[in-house]
């Protein structure tokens, strides 16, 4: 029973940070890339409040980019991870972007610079992990938990769904809910064995995390 329970605690612990690997992100972006940052060339306030747009001539290091050498825009209000990053010249950073075109990002705020194609950054990824492997990561530890959540809002979902996936996603939050009512059934009946109590406690956090796999990306 020991080995059983320290093998199950193991894939409660490995299995978020294999999933993040696997769906690191919702939103995949043409490129990613490592990059050296050479230059700060401009910076653009927003109008109202704190933050605004900083362009960068990057230079590429490794992965998907469009040239060796291009802009890269950093979105204080849009750029996963960059509130906590300095972008320092010479810094090398993993990042995450789309093309820029003038046709779609027309406005004063949008600078274009002769020589270099633009890339709007989406996410910078910060000590080995991509801001939205970390969201993920914080959903699947915290699935156990939150599928308490689910109890009173399997009832309400149908009424506030949106999008045309909304039957699939409901399905799931079924499902955590009647996990949630088995494992408070089984954890009362063997409330007077330690051992079998571990073991339901991590084979429904286990579960739990099984269940939110499917509907990650629709839970950021």
């Amino acid at each position: 029973m020991k080995r059983l329970l320290v093998l199950l605690a193991l894939v409660v612990v490995v299995l978020p940070l294999v999933t993040v690997q696997i769906i690191p992100t919702d939103c995949p972006q043409p490129y990613v890339f490592q990059a050296r940052i050479l230059e700060k060339l401009e910076e653009v306030p927003f109008p109202r409040g704190e933050g605004g747009l900083r362009y960068f001539l990057v230079e590429q290091i490794k992965g998907d980019a469009p040239d060796d050498k291009f802009v890269a825009l950093i979105c204080s209000s849009y750029t996963r991870g960059s509130s906590t990053m300095n972008f320092e010249i010479d810094e090398e950073l993993w990042m995450q972007g789309a093309l820029m075109t003038p046709e779609a990002f027309y406005g004063e705020q949008y600078l274009f610079f002769d020589d270099y194609s633009s890339l709007y950054i989406r996410q910078v990824k910060n000590k080995g992990f991509w801001p939205d492997q970390l969201t993920e990561l914080r959903i699947l530890y915290r699935s156990p938990f939150t599928s308490f959540y689910y109890m009173p809002y399997a009832f309400l979902y149908p009424f506030v769904a949106e999008g045309r996936d909304w039957l699939r996603t409901y399905v799931f939050v079924i499902a955590r809910a009647a996990l949630v009512v088995l494992a408070v059934f089984f954890l009362i009946k063997n409330r007077h064995k330690k051992q079998s109590l571990a073991l339901i406690a991590l084979t429904y956090s286990l579960l739990a995390m099984a269940l939110t796999i499917p509907i990650l990306t629709d839970m950021y």
